[in-house]
């Protein structure tokens, strides 16, 4: 059986490789979520109770990004 964490993983990688062309893993996905814990990302809004929007540089890409809250983790990214 497949965790929602493990689906929102996923989902993430899908569109980091559509939008930005980065194929990214789980020690890339890790980095991100620690860049916006230790504020090194700059908050948008939040969207709901459990996830929250980010700006961030990775990769030399600026991107958008979706973290849930609960799970510490990356959602997915935005242009």
């Amino acid at each position: 059986m497949t965790t929602k964490l493990k689906c929102e993983r996923l989902h993430c990688k899908r569109r980091a490789l559509e939008r930005f062309g980065l194929s990214l893993n789980h020690k890339d996905m890790a980095e991100m979520a620690k860049m916006i814990q230790s504020g090194k990302a700059e908050f948008i809004r939040k969207r709901t109770n459990r996830v929250t929007l980010w700006k961030i540089t990775y990769r030399d890409n600026l991107m958008t990004v979706v973290y849930d809250n609960k799970r510490h983790s990356v959602v997915s990214v935005f242009k």
